[in-house]
């Protein structure tokens, strides 16, 4: 991190490139992940003495690989607000549905619950939702 305001976070993910599957198990090799590259984005404005907001952007499937994937599928954004770093709040989009999530840090405890959803189908726009969701808990000392 350098310090400047508003510095950019760009970043790059990319998913089995090589094309190659999993070798060596005795159990049997689950199905080779399939390619994919995703580029992101994120900014990190501080918008008072202890409120900060996290924009951020992910688009899936940069080198449109799967074209018969709509483009509305293809990107995520999400903000998520946090209140000088005790407790936070998320928002975000993607895959047709919306997301969210709250949370609180403490010295030695965080708990955080979210709720997603995964389209099921292959190209629909706004298919068939699973929604998700996740409690997370760590304490330490």
């Amino acid at each position: 991190t350098l310090p400047f305001e508003f510095l950019p976070t760009v970043a790059a993910t990319f998913h089995n490139i090589l094309n190659d599957d999993f070798h060596g198990s005795a159990m049997g090799s689950p199905p080779a992940p399939k390619k994919n590259i995703v580029l992101g984005a994120s900014i990190t404005p501080q918008i008072g003495d202890v409120v900060r907001m996290h924009l951020e952007f992910n688009w899936h499937d940069f080198t449109m690989l799967y074209k018969n994937v709509g483009m509305a599928r293809r990107y995520g954004v999400g903000m998520e607000i946090d209140f000088a770093r005790k407790a936070f709040i998320r928002f975000g989009y993607g895959d047709g549905f919306g997301s969210g999530g709250f949370g609180f840090k403490g010295q030695s405890m965080e708990v955080d619950l979210t709720t997603y959803a995964v389209d099921t189908t292959t190209n629909e726009w706004r298919g068939k939702e699973d929604r998700r969701f996740a409690f997370g808990f760590s304490a330490g000392f």
